[in-house]
């Protein structure tokens, strides 16, 4: 596979990144937090167990797209990052034995979570090459913008503010290279589908939406509302995700269409407003997190990006907010 000489150097660029910022779970040290409430002790450790499961059905869409890549360099970086969800896995159930202080319950990861998880990791590998980026992306924002950020203000600790400084650097590069995946796509290694491939990649899609609805409501804006009432996080994920979606190398895309469609039912003057009702009930969530979060400059803006500046974007918003440095 040749790429083009804008992403070889990116890809370059995002290993050595990686290369120089070695750490591990079990070198982190980490005090040990004040005692809360049984009430937030059982929501903190709950969201951590949860987010164990996300990190590690990261790990396996990182690597269902690493075996359709016949690139060294871009296999060997998606390869790091499946690396990259199991070490944050890990640092995350350090941070759950510390604030699972007064052993409540048992915990277990949301089942919607985890059907969900299986079903993506099936339906990845039968998607398109576009579509598999697209879900990759979709997903890397919405987790790292709605459940890092919550998570860091909820728990305002330094064993926390640790581990969560970690991840964020690592997150930073995977983002990067999702928004290169984004325009790469075409290039990369997809099943024949035909009638048969097609079948089974939709109904593997039927099955992902089916699971994906229980697990929005009991974790994406259950959970993650605990954390986070007023949906700040929630509204900024789905900003991100419209730009992306907006990319003029994307939004042509099936997937793309289905989304910006979606929000425009939401919008829409005579039913926009049942559709965000219905929405908002079956989900459990503020309808205003369905509306359009972008203005028609920004949107403008970053359809003239190319992959290349849309990674180098994502690196500096995200090290901004988070306020990381992820060096040279």
């Amino acid at each position: 596979m040749t790429l083009p000489p804008e992403a070889e150097q990116s890809i370059a660029r995002l290993l050595r990144k990686r290369a120089a910022d070695p750490w591990s779970p079990e070198a982190l040290a980490l005090p040990q937090p004040a005692r809360r409430s049984e009430e937030d002790e059982a929501a903190l450790v709950q969201y951590l167990v949860d987010f164990q499961q996300i990190e590690r059905m990261a790990g396996a869409m990182f690597g269902a797209m690493a075996e359709r890549v016949n690139h060294a360099p871009l296999r060997d970086l998606l390869c790091a990052f499946v690396e990259d969800e199991a070490r944050h896995a890990g640092a995350l159930r350090r941070l759950e034995v510390l604030h699972n202080q007064r052993r409540l319950r048992v915990y277990e990861p949301t089942p919607s979570l985890v059907r969900l998880g299986e079903r993506l990791a099936a339906w990845i590998r039968l998607a398109p090459p576009e579509a598999a980026a697209v879900g990759v992306t979709v997903g890397e924002i919405a987790f790292d913008i709605a459940y890092l950020g919550p998570l860091e203000v909820f728990a305002e600790d330094p064993a926390t503010a640790t581990v969560l400084a970690r991840i964020h650097r690592d997150e930073a590069r995977h983002l990067a290279l999702d928004h290169l995946l984004l325009d790469l796509a075409p290039l990369l290694e997809g099943p024949e589908l035909g009638v048969r491939g097609t079948a089974r990649y939709l109904w593997a899609w039927v099955r992902v939406l089916e699971a994906g609805f229980p697990f929005m409501r009991d974790t994406f804006f259950g959970t993650s509302g605990q954390l986070d009432p007023e949906g700040q996080r929630l509204r900024e994920a789905a900003r991100r995700i419209e730009l992306a979606m907006d990319r003029e190398a994307v939004r042509r895309r099936p997937v793309a269409l289905l989304y910006e469609g979606m929000q425009r039912s939401f919008e829409a003057p005579l039913v926009g407003d049942l559709v965000r009702r219905v929405f908002a009930k079956i989900l459990r969530a503020d309808p205003d997190v369905f509306r359009r979060q972008t203005t028609a400059k920004e949107r403008a803006s970053a359809r003239q990006r190319t992959a290349g500046e849309a990674a180098e974007a994502v690196i500096a918003e995200f090290s901004r907010e988070a306020r990381i440095s992820l060096g040279p």
